[in-house]
């Protein structure tokens, strides 16, 4: 026993020493980065707190400025003058005088008040302290900035311009007691809005803020201000700042005090802070203009190191005496309770030895009465508990991963048919030649379905069988020759019987079909044919097939009937032009049997043909139509336009919409008005007559099935929520065992951590650590499934920005890495999600530093070429490498490299390939790059706006 107790002792010491020690260390970290950042911040904000000062009164000289320009009585005062009116110029120059001097007094910051006129010569002068108001009616001011001049002459009414520093240097003063001034100029206009001059206010730097810019926030900290170009205005030197001796052609210059990565950095526009030598410079961009976001100073605060770091030294102290206080405390706490524990830990102890030894489904008798028997049996149920959870979530995990993923495709594969037959019915109403139709069709069902072999088989009636018009995948000369018996022993001719679709699993146990001979010869297994209908006639039969065997969904079969149904109708109204063109003998026969409404009328609008579809579209019979006018079925909202076009051809033969497809509004005999297209043509009678000839379709199908094409996209994005739905209620069943299941470990390990050895510690940890790797692996499942089904923002990104972010974020990383980065500089601008792209560059990088393994040389490198209408982006690492067996695995959701030892779930790379496949890309890696080590990960985006990709929305 005493043994026991003192290895208790022994082991225990290092147990509670060293996390004392890791977690002090840590949290000492931690504080001293936190009261640096915090001192940092604080300095950063009392430099800020005097550029708002400093705004505030800049701001406020620009609306007094503002406010003198435009007083009525200024105004009066200048047509006064101009006029050489004595009277009115003595009263308006008394009052001018005294609303100038109310200034003065109000704010002893302004020093002098002008007036100048259109052609650039002062009129008036104001100073402050001297009585004298100078009015000039003629000759110009001397010693004045004619450049300023001309500049400011170009305000309009309401701006405002604000000159560079200059010194209050008039004619007569001595420049040693001259002061830096800034000159506030507005346009003056009259009251009828003519522009009559400028009106100037010098204001004096000093009262306006360098006061407040040389107030002290530390004792030992310093103010500079410099200009642009980085010359002092404000120095703690007065002999370096502007308007001393040195006056404003000084050479003190903040590049000739600091390196020229520094002074850049002071100089760049933006706030931010460095540390440089014994002294840490805070800075910050001071605005004078707020028109022009160019014209400002830059505000340069300055304070010695050590007032950054002397928080942290009473920090160190108070923490080295609570560890030490905490160290003895615990060591004393188990020399007192081992004595007590050793008996029945040592019961305990041997059961979980027994378990450790054999398997967890061994039972630790109990041999005590006490609270080691209520461990005991509590440890017995949790670890029964424990097994049976483990082994229903292993199983519900892999269930859920598969139906995820067929869910997911299954969504998938439905929007693109949909993509696809709307595509599809498009061309199809597009004047394209019908083989090169077919020929588009059949293979945008193949890259759609992902079968080898597609065949549109038209049905030759005289000849009683099928002709291989047009197809994929079957041998050289057989699409445009081959013929196929109408007979039911083969799959297309059963399919033409029963006007249904026939779907064959596997043709070599199939035995319903023995004439398929050609499709044997080609090693076809499974196929799928549904017949080409249009309103009730078969024109053939529409086929896909593979070489290995499958089942076809309901949506494929779905699918492929809509196809069929678009070609049908396109063969039909392909061959119904054809018959038309055929010849005057056929011309009669043809007209009464188009599909479409065929009608004749001459200049007078009168009707001289009137076939049968158009007696079924608008319902009025040939003898009611035919030497009646056509304004019957025309819309009244149409029947000026018709009239006008009847006139217009009829004088000038102009013809807008002859040749054309159109899509207007018909009028039924019944008053129902219905969509129609139309396409209009004329024919020469003779020298003088002509006869029109609408070919009119009555749409309302195609827009009924717009219509339903709108309601199944509605439909989609309510079963892509249903999808969502049904994840999150799943995750939150699969997370609530693992919440018990830590409790209870949590609650075991409080109760008697101390009282078990190093193994039963090290199971606890392990069921802990497993628990946390399957929570985290639920909650990355959401990630992967969340990636396709959120909204996609496209825009034009510069990739360039998003790779220095992730940079940004990762200096500390990169830096303590010790790994050298290299960016190329003409990254391009792509249109892309920016949150996703950057996720896909954030994951690569990071995997990068994770993989770079403990080798001398350590270097990343992120480019782009541009190759096949894309771009290919790459990170290149020095890294351990992945092996080839490893290069598609790392690809799939879970899959990590079983011979590394490093952080994350395995999840990251499933989300990148998702990301980059939904803006119509891939990536790969390429591994080993050089010497048998290193990866390259490598993207892909397209260049073209058209080709973006269109990312469902739940």
């Amino acid at each position: 026993m005493f043994k026991i107790r003192d290895k208790i002792v022994v082991r225990f010491l290092p147990v509670v020493i060293v996390p004392i020690f890791i977690v002090s260390a840590s949290f000492g970290i931690y504080t001293i980065k936190y009261l640096k950042q915090n001192k940092i911040g604080e300095i950063t904000q009392q430099t800020k707190s005097k550029t708002d000062k400093v705004f505030a009164r800049l701001r406020s000289v620009e609306k007094d400025v503002i406010s003198l320009s435009t007083k009525i009585v200024l105004s009066d005062f200048i047509n006064a003058i101009d006029k050489n009116d004595t009277d009115r110029m003595n009263y308006y120059r008394s009052e001018t005088k005294n609303i100038f001097n109310i200034f003065f007094e109000k704010k002893e910051i302004y020093c002098k008040i002008q007036y100048m006129n259109e052609f650039g010569l002062e009129v008036m002068r104001l100073q402050q302290g001297d009585d004298t108001f100078s009015i000039f009616p003629s000759g110009k001011v001397e010693n004045k900035d004619k450049r300023f001049l001309v500049d400011t002459q170009k305000l309009k009414d309401g701006d405002v311009s604000v000159s560079t520093f200059d010194l209050n240097n008039e004619v007569g003063i001595d420049a040693e007691t001259c002061k830096p001034v800034l000159r506030y100029t507005t346009p003056v206009f009259d009251r009828v809005g003519h522009h009559r001059g400028l009106f100037v206010l010098s204001v004096l730097a000093d009262p306006l803020f360098f006061d407040i810019l040389r107030q002290k926030n530390h004792e030992d900290s310093d103010t500079y201000l410099i200009d642009r170009e980085g010359y002092y205005l404000l120095h703690p030197d007065k002999e370096n700042s502007l308007g001393r001796k040195s006056g404003l052609t000084a050479n003190a210059n903040v590049k000739n005090d600091f390196s020229r990565e520094i002074s850049s950095r002071f100089l760049s526009g933006q706030s931010g802070g460095i540390l440089v030598g014994k002294r840490f410079y805070s800075f910050t961009p001071v605005l004078f203009y707020l028109s022009d976001s160019g014209g400002s100073w830059i505000l340069l605060e300055s304070l010695p190191k050590s007032a950054l770091f002397s928080p942290t030294w009473n920090l160190f102290r108070g923490l080295g005496i609570l560890v030490l206080f905490i160290i003895g405390a615990s060591v004393a706490a188990v020399i007192v309770f081992s004595r007590r524990l050793t008996k029945p830990l040592k019961e305990l102890l041997t059961g979980i030895t027994t378990i450790a030894e054999t398997d967890t489904d061994y039972h630790i008798p109990v041999t005590s009465n006490d609270e080691i028997a209520f461990l005991t049996f509590s440890f017995n149920k949790v670890l029964y508990k424990l097994d049976k959870s483990n082994k229903q979530l292993q199983d519900y995990a892999g269930h859920l991963e598969g139906k995820i993923e067929e869910k997911t495709e299954e969504i998938f594969g439905k929007a693109k048919q949909q993509k696809v037959v709307a595509e599809i019915g498009k061309f199809l109403l597009a004047s394209i030649d019908l083989q090169e139709v077919m020929v588009r069709v059949v293979n945008l069902v193949c890259n759609t379905l992902s079968v080898e072999f597609c065949d549109i088989l038209l049905l030759d009636k005289p000849q009683h069988s099928f002709c291989l018009a047009c197809g994929v995948g079957w041998k050289e000369g057989l699409v445009g020759h081959a013929t196929i018996g109408l007979g039911i022993k083969s799959q297309a001719g059963y399919a033409l019987k029963k006007e249904t679709p026939i779907v064959v699993r596997d043709l070599r146990t199939e035995t319903r079909f023995s004439d398929e001979s050609h499709l044997r010869e080609h090693g076809i297994v499974s196929g799928l044919s549904v017949p080409m209908l249009v309103e009730g006639r078969t024109v053939g039969v529409m086929g896909v097939y593979t070489s290995e065997e499958r089942v076809f969904l309901k949506s494929d079969i779905n699918f492929l009937e809509s196809v069929g149904q678009y070609m049908a109708a396109a063969i039909e109204r392909k061959r119904s032009e054809d018959e038309i063109v055929q010849g005057k003998e056929y011309t009669d026969k043809l007209i009464e049997t188009a599909h479409d409404a065929i009608i004749c009328i001459d200049e007078q609008g009168i009707v001289k043909v009137w076939n049968k579809a158009a007696e079924k579209t608008f319902g009025y019979s040939n003898d009611e139509m035919i030497g009646e006018q056509i304004l019957s079925i025309i819309p009244e909202k149409y029947k000026k336009d018709h009239q006008k076009g009847l006139e217009l051809f009829s004088e000038k033969h102009e013809t807008r919409i002859i040749g054309k497809i159109i899509e207007v509004s018909g009028m039924k005999k019944n008053g129902d008005e219905i969509p129609i297209e139309m396409s209009l043509s004329f024919q020469k009678i003779d020298n003088e007559h002509h006869t029109f000839t609408a070919i009119i379709r009555d749409i309302s199908l195609q827009k009924e099935a717009k219509k339903m094409l709108l309601e199944r996209s509605k439909e989609l994005r309510k079963r892509n929520k249903e999808l969502k739905d049904f994840v999150y209620i799943v995750s939150h069943d699969l997370k609530e065992p693992l919440f018990a299941i830590d409790g209870y470990v949590s609650r075991l390990s409080g109760v008697c951590g101390d009282l078990l050895d190093e193994k039963g510690r090290r199971y606890i940890d392990r069921i802990k650590a497993n628990t946390e790797i399957m929570s985290k692996r639920i909650h990355e499942l959401l990630e992967v499934i969340k990636v396709g089904m959120v909204a996609y923002n496209f825009d034009d990104v510069n990739s360039k920005v998003i790779v220095d972010d992730i940079v940004h974020e990762l200096e500390s990383l990169i830096d303590n890495s010790n790994i050298d980065l290299s960016i190329q500089d003409n990254l391009p601008t792509v249109m892309c999600d920016a949150k996703r792209l950057k996720d896909v560059f954030s994951n690569l990088l990071t995997n990068a530093i994770k993989f770079m393994g403990e080798d001398g040389k350590r270097q990343i490198k992120v480019g782009c070429d541009r190759e096949n209408g894309h771009y290919k982006f790459f990170i290149e690492d020095t890294g351990i490498g992945i092996k080839e067996e490893y290069q598609q695995q790392i690809f799939k959701i879970f899959r990590r490299l079983k011979d590394i030892d490093a952080e994350g779930t395995g999840v990251g790379l499933a989300i990148a390939k998702k990301i980059v496949s939904l803006h119509n890309g891939k990536i790969w890696v390429e591994s080993p790059v050089c010497d048998g080590r290193g990866s390259k990960f490598c993207f892909t985006v397209p260049t073209s706006k058209k080709e973006k990709n269109v990312s469902l929305e739940p």
